[in-house]
């Protein structure tokens, strides 16, 4: 099933969020520990991107957090601050933190995929080789967007009585956010891996859609400390988290 085609040539919002419902009730195998060990039939979503004779394609993936703001990096990488081997501002929207529909829980789950900050694996080279992860903007672009239903022939389908994949109430909605205030609370005495629960502020929220940004700051220019005038080691654990959540009154 393809979307009708979205046109953010002359996007200027901060985020543009497709929505949608979906259930799925698929075949995988797991072993013996309840891991799953391999997925023989899922949805996914693929995206098409073009401007002029410019034209990429991919599957989508899921979104990505800009923590530290510096915007999308050269190429599109997606970003490991603390290289570890791991992307540090991902996430996907399949299920269990895959970029596949195969199983929602016996729930109706909704997704949530901001097209200003997608994930994609970009298969746009002829050469596969040169396909890769892609953290990017589709600001600029007209974007097109499929759903497809991958199946195996082994016969595990409807007749076994698994439901499928579907998606309902699909929309396009774009955001633009203002400052309205900012809380700040000091934290002392959390030494490395330590874990503590901080309480920031209260806020009167009104009827709408908010942008969170939490962000840590390391204190090195106070005296007297035992990291005065020290250099930050880890860099990802001082960026910006950006949340989205709604709040009715």
């Amino acid at each position: 099933m393809t979307l009708q085609t979205i046109d953010l040539r002359g996007n200027t919002a901060d985020f543009v969020y497709l929505n949608f419902d979906y259930y799925a009730e698929t075949d995988y195998l797991t072993d013996s520990e309840g891991d799953i060990v391999g997925v023989l039939e899922y949805g996914l979503l693929e995206v098409e991107w073009r401007n002029g004779n410019q034209r990429f394609n991919g599957t989508v993936i899921g979104n990505w957090n800009d923590y530290n703001e510096n915007g999308v990096r050269h190429n599109q990488t997606c970003e490991d601050i603390d290289d570890d081997g791991n992307y540090d501002e991902t996430e996907a929207v399949g299920d269990f933190g895959r970029n596949v529909f195969f199983d929602s829980e016996g729930l109706v789950k909704g997704v949530t995929l901001d097209l200003t900050h997608i994930w994609v694996f970009n298969t746009t080279s002829l050469d596969g080789r040169d396909w890769d992860d892609n953290c990017t903007d589709l600001t600029g672009y007209e974007v097109t967007l499929s759903y497809r239903f991958q199946s195996n022939d082994d016969g595990v389908n409807g007749n076994a009585g698994l439901a499928g994949f579907a998606v309902d109430n699909i929309t396009i909605r774009e955001y633009v956010f203002t400052y309205v205030t900012e809380y700040s609370i000091p934290v002392t005495g959390l030494d490395s891996q330590e874990e503590i629960e901080v309480n920031v502020g209260n806020h009167d929220f009104e009827q709408g859609i908010y942008r969170i940004d939490a962000m840590t700051h390391l204190d090195n220019t106070t005296v007297g400390t035992a990291w005065y005038d020290h250099t930050e080691v880890n860099l990802a654990n001082n960026v910006s988290f950006c949340a989205r959540m709604c709040s009715t009154v």
